[in-house]
């Protein structure tokens, strides 16, 4: 079954329409946070500068005006990266060791007879080599949040894989990469 999806001109909810949102298009629903709505507004806003960025994208792709299926899925696949950059972390060593320990034996070891912008972009590359990928990202906040996950994602373990494959076809294509994702496979944000 297809998602069920509606496109507004101006791209926001119309109280006045008929038409209820679905619950996958409200952040936190009303009876969720009711009864202590006002510890969730005090928190939202302690970790505002925290999660603006994500917050950002999420709304963006939400509401924002432009509804291609994949903007609103790079939209939602960023937002989640940089939330658990911003609000957990993710490398695999501390930053002080890799930049002290292991950073300037991988820099060392890229070849000197490469152009200079091949080495630069090489040491660019590194300098973020000790970071979570999106996947390892997905793993920890579903295993961290599975609750959540269980109650609003159903078939959540099937779909991480497909969200990273998906992402690195958007975000890295090239001419000998798998098949573009197809709808049904982008759809992992309203099923």
């Amino acid at each position: 079954m297809e998602p069920n999806l509606t496109y507004y001109k101006d791209s926001r909810y119309k109280p006045h329409s008929s038409r209820k949102p679905h619950k996958m298009e409200i952040l936190l629903p009303f009876d969720a946070v009711k009864g202590n709505l006002n510890a969730v507004m005090d928190g939202w806003h302690k970790l505002a500068a925290e999660i603006s960025p994500a917050r950002s994208l999420f709304f963006t792709a939400q509401y924002g005006q432009v509804r291609y299926m994949e903007s609103i899925f790079l939209s939602m696949a960023q937002a989640a990266e940089v939330f658990h950059r911003r609000h957990y972390g993710g490398t695999y060593l501390p930053e002080s060791d890799y930049q002290s320990n292991v950073y300037p034996i991988l820099a060392a070891a890229i070849p000197s007879t490469l152009p200079s912008d091949i080495r630069d972009a090489f040491r660019r590359k590194l300098e973020f080599f000790h970071e979570y990928s999106l996947g390892k990202r997905l793993k920890l906040m579903v295993r961290r949040h599975k609750a959540v996950f269980d109650n609003y994602v159903p078939a959540w373990k099937s779909k991480l894989q497909g969200i990273v494959d998906a992402r690195n076809y958007f975000t890295h294509y090239s001419a000998t990469a798998p098949s573009k994702p197809a709808f049904k496979d982008l759809r992992i944000m309203w099923t």
